[in-house]
């Protein structure tokens, strides 16, 4: 049971909740029952016969004045902004995004350059014992025509034997192919040599 008395020159009353909470603190936590006090103030302003709104109330005289406070005071000043926090770890990384619609189509290329094989020929004679060197040149289709690649065919009509032996052919110019010849047998023979030309002209 309480049996607190409050004397104070000032207010009695606001002395009394401010000790009072004080005091009780330990019975009400945060977030439990708020504790009535409810006291008899006196003539003389002193608050007696003190009690709680758990427990069985008394009876002021009839010159007493029953006065009621609670434990909680009233909400104070908000307080100042803090200093912002540290800065967090990196998130991890998101989902991959959908597939990006299709571009639009490009211009057209550039016209290509038209490609065409030409086979110029050339009949010689091979003397007997002799060398024969000669070309065949690509400039008989025109202008921008290359070598490409050269052949050739001996006549052997009417020869039991022949000895003309072929040594060399090679791209002498980009439009010639070049041919030679070495026989050594004793009469002449017939050749007949060919370039394969590519006309590169637009």
């Amino acid at each position: 049971m309480l049996g607190r008395v409050f004397k104070t020159p000032l207010s009695a009353a606001l002395v009394a909740v401010v000790l009072l909470s004080g005091l009780l603190a330990g019975s009400a936590g945060a977030g439990e029952h708020d504790t009535v006090y409810t006291g008899c103030r006196k003539l003389d302003g002193v608050i007696i016969k003190v009690w709680t709104d758990t427990e069985d109330p008394r009876v002021c005289k009839p010159w007493q004045t029953e006065v009621s406070w609670s434990q909680t005071g009233p909400q104070g000043v908000p307080g100042p902004q803090g200093e912002p926090g540290p800065a967090g770890p990196p998130g991890a990384d998101g989902a991959p995004g959908e597939p990006g619609a299709d571009g639009a189509d490009g211009p057209p290329g550039p016209t290509g350059v038209a490609s065409i094989l030409k086979t110029t020929r050339l009949s010689r004679t091979v003397p007997a014992g002799g060398i024969l060197i000669d070309d065949v040149s690509c400039s008989v289709f025109g202008l921008g025509d290359v070598a490409v690649a050269g052949s050739y065919a001996i006549d052997l009509a009417g020869i039991d034997f022949v000895s003309v032996i072929f040594t060399e052919q090679k791209i002498l110019e980009p439009d010639v192919w070049q041919f030679r010849f070495d026989n050594s047998d004793a009469v002449d023979h017939d050749v007949v040599i060919s370039a394969m030309c590519l006309d590169n002209t637009p």
